[in-house]
């Protein structure tokens, strides 16, 4: 009895936080959160939630502490994957955020377009240039004989 107390408690503290995080405060959302790490700090959601609170308050390094634990347990999270994204593309990383965009959209199978999103997005902040760099090198790669590629 006492474990399906802890479980409402839990899922209810979520629930309350994403309705703080979707039309409330995000520093309010991160109080719920934290009392919900109090009863169980290895639930994955909770981290995950954890982490878009701390994105939206503009701590992506924490957030990072938060969602990095949950990927090295499931390397194929989806919303883990987002959250990871949004923080490396707050902090300028716009290169890795759009790897992680990537990923996410290659193993989503709810929400595909937050991920197109987060290309665009990291995309735009890359620049064309950039990318024109990196079509220009793989065009390069492919003409160079794969003899000449072999060598150390």
């Amino acid at each position: 009895m006492l474990l399906d107390d802890e479980q409402n408690s839990l899922a209810l503290l979520i629930e309350q936080a994403r309705y703080e995080l979707n039309c409330g405060d995000p520093r309010v959302a991160e109080r719920y959160l934290d009392q919900a790490m109090l009863i169980n700090d290895s639930e994955p959601l909770v981290k995950i939630e954890r982490g878009v609170c701390k994105v939206r308050l503009s701590r992506p390094l924490e957030a990072l502490e938060d969602v990095d634990p949950v990927l090295e347990e499931n390397p194929r999270h989806p919303l883990a994957l987002h959250v990871k994204a949004d923080a490396l593309y707050h902090l300028g990383n716009f290169e890795h955020a759009l790897v992680f965009y990537h990923r996410g959209l290659r193993y989503s199978t709810q929400d595909p377009e937050i991920f197109r999103l987060g290309i665009r997005r990291a995309m735009k902040a890359i620049g064309p240039k950039v990318m024109d760099y990196f079509n220009t090198m793989s065009e390069i790669v492919q003409i160079i004989p794969q003899s000449v590629l072999a060598q150390p």
